[in-house]
């Protein structure tokens, strides 16, 4: 017995007009395992068929009535049982039965006496096909499906496409719409914050008039409805200056007018302003200043207006016999950060003993027109416009404002103004550079000083003013006397002018290369053994030794700590 193959327990349908060979058939298919329908003649084959489906069907060709090529003809011409594998069964050899078997559908031809392993072996095969087959149209089924459902999501997603498209430009339209209106906005507030100072300054000046007896004498309810006037004027004047000082921020028109203050003098400037208010609330006064401050390039009143506005705001919410403490400190972050030698800072701090700030309201004071609490609108007038002012501008200084607070104990505001804020100033460019001023001032020295001469004459090259304004100041502190070249041109002017004791180069210097502008220097006998640091931002080994083997006497890496660059300065003016 052949094994079983996978289409066992397939159901086969036996049509045959003879018992005999129904009998034998069936037999040996249910040897082989397969389920067994039988049919005597044609009818009863369609009906046994539109009852249930069979896998195969094996077809005796000449019966009474139907005979098997009209049988197969009604089956293939079926939907639901056209795909069923007929396999003809005859005793007739004749050629053209076969073809005419063939044409009406049947997929193979057995003749009888049939051999009972030939007819296994093509019913497990026809089988196997028909299973493949179904198999192959479930496949077929399944990627036609999957085909349709990619289909439908590229349709989704180009029509998606099209709405994120459509939903872009109308964002883009409205952007454009927007910044116009906020340009517009700003121009208009600016514009008719001018024009409402105007008779408002006319309303104060004829209210202080009257006060004043100028028209005639007053009585007291005229003086009351004066006061009320005078401070409704002074607290309208307020919010118009506070509106075109934040009008021009956000319209890019507050220019900076920046130039070397002196911080202390700024901090104490401003305490007298409001000296008055604090007397008047009979608040104390601190003060405490470092005794050596650098000077920090800022724009002075713009710089008073934030501490005005901060010590104001400290005055308002201190209770009467509070204090108020104005505190400069100077500090440098980590030093392991890259710009470590630019990060030098002055923090600025105005403390009070107030009412204090909850941190949940904390994030709402820097927002225009918002105040805290709707108590505090009653209780202390303010435009809310004043700390929107004060973040803005120190920002534009490159510095930060920070608040720390504790509810009914205080609130501690720090101003912190980056040393080389001068750098971030808008017009930077139309105020003196600092390195003129310093090279100036190093050459006035020198004339003006015969007995510093004997004191080392050290040249900077380079143009990146932060970080020469940096070095400058150490070294001058130092005691050294110093020269400041921006270009190579000039460099090499003042080498051969007047040698210098050593020079301090930054190599990334625009104009020539490195190794032409140190040739140039040292190509003359009194200058060829001058020492030269040179400052890079590459680490490579292979570049450091080219430079050293040109003749530099040191090579750093940026970023360079003022003292590195110190000691080697010494080491070589040393040897």
């Amino acid at each position: 017995m052949l094994s079983q193959s996978p289409s066992e327990k397939a159901l086969v349908l036996i049509v045959d007009d003879e018992q005999a060979n129904l009998n034998i058939i069936a037999e040996i298919l249910n040897n082989e395992g397969y389920d067994i329908s039988i049919a005597n003649n044609g009818e009863r084959a369609l009906t046994l068929i539109s009852r249930k489906l069979p896998d195969l069907i094996l077809l005796d060709v000449y019966m009474p009535k139907l005979d098997g090529f009209q049988v197969c003809s009604r089956i293939k011409n079926n939907d639901q049982t056209s795909q069923i594998p007929v396999i003809f069964m005859t005793a007739s050899t004749d050629v053209d039965s076969k073809i005419r078997g063939f044409e009406v559908g049947a997929v193979d031809y057995i003749t009888k006496p049939f051999n009972e392993r030939e007819l296994v072996r093509r019913i497990k095969t026809h089988l196997q096909v028909r299973e493949l087959s179904r198999n192959l149209e479930q496949e077929v089924i399944k990627q036609q499906n999957i085909a349709a459902q990619l289909e439908q999501k590229l349709i989704d997603l180009q029509q998606a496409d099209e709405q994120i498209r459509q939903q872009n430009e109308k964002l883009t339209l409205v952007n454009l719409q927007l910044t116009q209106v906020t340009r517009l906005k700003d121009s208009f507030l600016a514009n008719m914050s001018h024009e409402l100072r105007t008779p408002l300054n006319s309303i104060l000046g004829m209210a202080e008039g009257l006060k004043n007896g100028a028209l005639g004498t007053i009585n007291n309810q005229q003086m009351q409805a004066l006061d009320t006037i005078d401070k409704s004027g002074y607290h309208l004047l307020e919010l118009i200056n506070d509106i075109l000082d934040i009008s021009k921020i956000e319209a890019g028109e507050l220019k900076l007018n920046c130039k070397s203050t002196s911080i202390r003098k700024v901090c104490e400037s401003s305490l007298s302003l409001v000296n008055l208010k604090i007397l008047q609330k009979r608040l104390q006064s601190i003060s405490i200043f470092p005794s050596h401050l650098p000077d920090i390039h800022l724009d002075e009143v713009r710089i008073k207006q934030v501490l005005v506005h901060l010590l104001t705001n400290a005055i308002k919410f201190t209770p009467v016999g509070g204090s108020i403490t104005l505190e400069i400190t100077q500090f440098t972050p980590d030093s392991s950060h890259q710009n470590s030698l630019l990060d030098g800072f002055v923090r600025i701090a105005i403390i009070d003993t107030g009412i204090g700030i909850s941190p949940e309201n904390i994030n709402k004071l820097f927002q225009p027109f918002v105040q805290i609490d709707s108590d505090f609108n009653r209780k202390y007038q303010g435009t809310g416009l004043g700390l929107v002012f004060v973040k803005q501008v120190v920002e534009l200084h490159g510095g930060n404002v920070s608040v720390v607070s504790t509810v009914d104990q205080g609130s501690c505001f720090n101003i912190d103004l980056p040393l080389s804020a001068c750098t971030l100033c808008p017009n930077s460019k139309n105020i003196l550079d600092p390195q003129q001023s310093r090279s100036h001032k190093a050459i006035e020295s020198q004339i003006s000083a015969p007995a510093a001469s004997r004191l080392p004459l050290v040249l900077l090259i380079g143009e990146n003013n932060a970080t020469m304004n940096t070095f400058f100041s150490y070294l001058e502190a130092k005691s050294y006397r110093l020269l400041w070249a921006i270009s190579w041109q000039q460099a090499i002017e003042h080498v051969h002018l007047s040698p210098p004791d050593l020079i301090v180069i930054d190599v990334q210097l625009s104009g020539m290369s490195a190794w032409d502008g140190i040739s140039q220097i040292q190509i003359e006998s009194i200058t060829k053994d001058i020492p030269i640091i040179a400052m890079s931002d590459s680490g490579d080994v292979v570049d450091r030794d080219r430079y050293l083997a040109a003749g530099v006497s040191d090579y750093l890496v940026k970023p360079i700590k003022i003292k590195q660059l110190l000691n080697s300065i010494q080491q070589r003016l040393n040897a």
